[in-house]
């Protein structure tokens, strides 16, 4: 049975999901698998996603998370927060953030756990 985004979603946070139930968007996408985020909160239009950083792997010359992993953070929250409102989604359609700015301030520790949220207006 398929379900609307939003709907998948949430029963996949809850591990309510019978083998069955199918949606149109592909969850956990690779890149969260790649650099190791998950999805830990869904809102009617929010999405809060958490990783843990390693310095061997999210870690740039200065000892810093690197602005493309919090990069891809954002992204993904506001893909995820946004195709949580949509009914479905065929494979030619695409969510696209536009202008994503960092400004970083001083050092982050890598054994923080950063939390990024990402909340969307209509």
């Amino acid at each position: 049975m398929q379900l609307k985004i939003g709907d998948w979603l949430r029963k996949y946070l809850d591990k309510t999901l019978s083998g069955n139930e199918t949606t149109t968007m592909s969850y956990p996408p690779p890149i969260a698998k790649t650099i190791g985020f998950e999805l830990v909160e869904l809102g009617q239009a929010s999405a809060t996603l958490k990783m843990q950083t390693d310095p061997a792997i999210h870690g740039n010359p200065m000892g810093t998370v690197h602005g493309g992993v919090l990069c891809d953070l954002a992204d993904a929250a506001m893909g995820i927060a946004h195709a949580r409102r949509l009914p479905r989604m065929s494979p030619s359609q695409a969510l696209i953030s536009v202008s994503i700015f960092f400004a970083l301030f001083g050092r982050m520790k890598l054994r923080l756990r950063p939390e990024r949220s990402s909340w969307v207006k209509q």
